[in-house]
């Protein structure tokens, strides 16, 4: 099954908050697997790749470590894109989203807004806290995303120590101090041509356009492979594209 539209991602600065924007989509199944679903996975495995530098089991399988890397950023894209969507709500005149509606919900898991919180928004939260800690998510909600954005149920919860191309995290008895301000965006287009099914999961196939910082770049194709997760309704995936990252 082909699909014509392209996914787009809105640049907002992560100084403001993510927001992951899609384009607007007509439902259309593939086997089982909606368009709209099918494209909400491809932009949810590309931001942590992106941001990770993470691809999916090849990273994974094995690495408790890295299922909660990618939860934990993905747990935070999440909380930032809410906070993105109030606000433009509230200046559209438009009522605000319910507190409890789920910021991510999978596998039987969900997190409202009540399980995040940001120093900027609630200081007195972070005091007695590592002063580099600017975002707060909590053991439910990293419980949430990992079975969200990995597919995979997260074995345990554990500190991660920061690199030269990974942030850290700080876990205290309520969940992790995490520093992710000051993030650049990325202005790709990706577009799925083709969601096949193969055995129990999806092959996804298409392209991904540079943005326009980057008009000396050809489009690259990719491919994004999934199968079914540790709990129904969620995703283990590989993607994979022709530029070899």
């Amino acid at each position: 099954m082909h699909a014509s539209h392209a996914l787009r991602k809105k640049a907002i600065p992560l100084l403001a908050g993510l927001a992951l924007c899609l384009a607007a989509v007509q439902p259309a199944q593939a086997g089982g697997l909606s368009k709209a679903d099918a494209e909400a996975v491809l932009m949810d495995t590309y931001t942590i790749r992106t941001y990770c530098d993470l691809s999916g089991e090849k990273d994974y399988a094995g690495k408790p470590e890295n299922v909660l890397r990618a939860a934990l950023f993905g747990a935070y894209s999440a909380f930032h894109g809410r906070l993105y969507e109030q606000e433009s709500r509230k200046e559209e005149g438009k009522p605000p989203l319910p507190e409890s509606q789920p910021v991510i919900s999978a596998g039987g898991l969900s997190a409202g807004m009540d399980q995040f919180a940001s120093s900027s928004d609630n200081p007195d939260f972070f005091k007695g806290r590592p002063e580099q800690c600017t975002a707060f998510i909590s053991r439910r909600a990293a419980e949430a995303a990992a079975l969200h954005y990995t597919g995979h149920v997260l074995e345990k919860h554990m500190s991660l120590p920061s690199g030269d191309e990974a942030f850290g995290a700080v876990l205290d008895d309520k969940g992790y101090c995490i520093d992710l301000e000051g993030l650049g965006d990325f202005f790709e287009t990706l577009a799925i041509k083709k969601i096949e099914p193969a055995g129990e999961g999806y092959v996804l196939s298409g392209v991904v356009e540079p943005g326009p910082e980057e008009e000396s770049s050809a489009p690259v194709n990719f491919k994004l492979v999934l199968t079914p997760g540790d709990k129904p309704g969620t995703w283990r995936r590989q993607y994979s594209d022709a530029s070899g990252k």
